[in-house]
Order: structure tokens, then C-alpha cells, then sequence
């Protein structure tokens, strides 16, 4: 184990700062070691999807499924300043580590910096050359020398100059201004923002107590990638976070014997929600020939909560079909199960994307 991922396994056992700040520090650590290795991140790439591309071109054993959740979690922490357990943490830093290790890193407990260009010499500027001046030049900057007689003449003629001394200049002494309205301190303007600020905020606190705390913000939604994915089975080279990775190039395939009828594909939030809504993407989404070849489901059973609804999608590649709920049911919770798929000639069937709709909270939306 080298140095760095030591570092990381120590902090992530630490206090809840230093465990979010291990797993930012370990994807970046990640993404530093892909870029040096020559596998830098192209224009539109998400890291799952440079990981698989990387793991293709090594020719490496697949990569753990955590990645993938690791990826989500370092997201949560970044932008909704969630805070880790120390088993997420480890699990996570594990993850980060095993994708590097199988992608070619090698442990060193000294890894060099760049050295630094070296900085060119200064550039001197050349001796400046004079000309040998010649005897005209000469005369004409240092004329003859006249004779004695000739200068004590002009010295007599020439009269003396005296200096007289400068007469001084009296101060008079400044009058003191008097203090005018415009001159007194501006403290004014201040107390008046303070007792605007003031009163904006009594009035914010006295409508809470009248209408009960808010924690969402009123008339404003969003749709959510759960933190987790779970399934019944898997077929092979897949993963059920995929499903929730944000990334449609990748699907979850269920891996039972048959067409797929009930299976199930379980998600999970950070946090019980007010869920409203939600979409999925019906079938593998890589490409044409993968929308092609796989089976999407167009019957499913969703349960939220208690509550079990019937859905029926119409599959089409890169579109989400979209659910709203009767009513907001709030859980941490959501499942999906299969009840009838579409033909193909592959017999799995699979989930590219699933995300649900919630209020916004009232902190994230004074954010924004």
C-alpha cells in the first residue's frame, strides 16, 4: 500500500470532516493517476465511463461495482455536503484503490515531483564601444585654453554676483473648521441596514412560527439520482448502480433464467424524500444496437413506500419515460419490478437510468 492510499485508509476512520475529505481526496488521487497513465478525461466523459474505457484498453479484470457508488457518494458529499459514516468511507477509499491497482498503479511510498523548467539565463546587455573621437570633435569640446592676460581682463570687466538671501515667508495659522452635518460620522447609513436586516428577519421568523417551519421550497422540484442500487440478480458484465451512475452508456441487466418477469431492481436515497415522481430509461441505452439487442421492460409494478403502482412505459433509446405518483409518498426507498419486456433477440432485459422527483429543499434553493 503506498504512502497516499495509507494516508487516505487513516483518515477515513477519522471524524466526519475528515472521512469527506479522504474520499474527494481518493477520487482525485484516482483521477490524477488515470491522466499521468495516459488515460485523460475526453470532452462530455464521466469518470465511470473513462474507467471502463481505461479497464478496455489495459485489458484489466473488471472493476469493482463500488466504484460506481463511490463516484456517487464523493458527488453527495461535494454537492449536498452529506456526511459519510467511517464503513462508507472505507468501503469508498477501498474502491478507489482497487480500481487503480487493477488499471496498473504500483505502490511507492516516493513518487518524484515534475522538476521544474529551468529558468534561461538573464540577457546581458553588450559593452558599449566608443569610437576613438577625432581632433575636430575634440577641439570644438575643449577649446583652446586663451592666455592669461585675456581672462584676469574679462574677470575685472564681469561684475560680481552676490547672492541675497531669500526673504521667509510668514505662516499664519490655520482657522479650525468647524464640524459641518456633512463631516460627522457616517454611522446612519449602517444602523439603518442593521434594522432593515433586522426586521427582514423577525419577519421571516414570526411567518415560520404562523405557517410551521418550511423545509422545501415552494413550487420548485428536481429529480434525483438515488445513492444506491440493489437487484435480484445481475447478468454479467453489469451492475445495478449503473442504473443510477448517470451515465445511459451503462445498464443494469437482470441475470435470471428466462425473460426477466420479476425481477427486481431496488434504489435507495441518502434520505427519506417527498417523492412526487419518477422516470426511468427503459432498456440498454449504449448504443443503437445495444437498444436493439436487449430486452426493455414496458410493464412494471413500482412500490414507494406502501404504496405499489402500476406502470407501463413505451421504450425509446435516450428518452425517459416519466411517472407521476397520485400523491407524494415520502420513503427512502424505491422498487422496481418486472412484469413484462419487449422482444429481442438477447433475453435479458435492462435498466439504463432511473432518477425521482422531489421537492427542493429550502437550503439549496437560497443557494442557487
Amino acid at each position: 500500500m503506498s504512502v497516499q492510499w495509507s494516508s487516505l485508509h487513516h483518515s477515513a476512520q477519522g471524524d466526519e470532516s475528515a472521512r469527506a475529505g479522504a474520499i474527494i481526496r481518493g477520487q482525485a488521487e484516482l483521477e490524477r493517476f488515470l491522466n499521468a497513465s495516459g488515460y485523460p478525461r475526453q470532452d462530455g466523459e464521466s469518470l465511470y465511463q473513462l474507467l471502463v474505457r481505461a479497464r478496455q484498453q489495459a485489458g484489466a479484470d473488471w472493476i469493482s461495482e463500488d466504484i460506481g457508488w463511490a463516484i456517487q457518494l464523493r458527488n453527495r458529499i461535494a454537492h449536498e455536503g452529506l456526511q459519510p459514516s467511517a464503513a462508507d468511507a472505507a468501503r469508498a477509499i477501498a474502491a478507489y484503490e482497487d480500481a487503480a491497482l487493477k488499471l496498473g498503479w504500483i505502490p511507492s511510498s516516493d513518487d518524484p515531483d515534475p522538476e521544474p523548467s529551468a529558468i534561461p539565463p538573464k540577457r546581458t546587455r553588450a559593452a558599449q564601444t566608443t569610437e576613438p573621437s577625432s581632433p575636430d570633435k575634440t577641439a570644438a569640446k575643449h577649446p583652446a585654453a586663451e592666455h592669461p592676460a585675456a581672462e584676469a581682463t574679462r574677470a575685472e570687466e564681469a561684475p560680481a554676483k552676490e547672492k541675497k538671501p531669500k526673504p521667509r515667508r510668514k505662516r499664519t495659522p490655520r482657522k479650525k473648521k468647524k464640524p459641518t452635518p456633512k463631516d460627522a460620522p457616517r454611522s446612519g447609513g449602517s444602523l439603518a441596514m442593521v434594522v432593515v436586516f433586522g426586521g427582514l428577519l423577525a419577519a421571516f421568523w414570526g411567518l415560520s412560527a404562523w405557517t410551521g417551519p418550511r423545509t422545501v421550497a415552494p413550487g420548485l422540484r428536481h429529480w434525483m439520482r438515488p445513492m444506491d442500487a440493489q437487484a435480484s440478480s445481475t447478468a454479467p458484465d453489469t451492475s445495478p448502480i449503473a442504473a443510477v451512475d448517470g451515465d445511459p452508456g451503462t445498464a443494469w441487466c437482470e441475470g435470471a433464467d428466462g425473460v426477466g418477469n420479476g425481477e427486481r431492481l431496488t434504489v435507495r436515497l441518502n434520505t427519506a424524500q417527498p417523492i412526487e415522481g419518477l422516470r426511468l430509461k427503459s432498456g440498454h441505452h449504449a448504443s443503437a444496437s445495444a437498444f436493439s439487442q436487449h430486452r426493455a421492460p414496458i410493464r412494471l409494478t413500482v412500490i414507494v413506500g406502501s404504496h405499489a403502482v402500476p406502470v407501463r412505459v413505451r421504450p425509446e433509446r435516450g428518452v425517459f419515460a416519466e411517472v407521476t405518483l397520485p400523491e407524494p409518498v415520502t420513503t427512502q426507498q424505491v422498487d422496481f419490478v418486472i412484469e413484462e419486456v419487449g422482444p429481442a433477440p438477447f433475453t435479458a432485459a435492462c435498466i439504463s437510468e432511473v432518477e425521482v422527483r422531489a421537492p427542493v429543499p429550502v437550503a439549496e434553493a437560497l443557494a442557487h
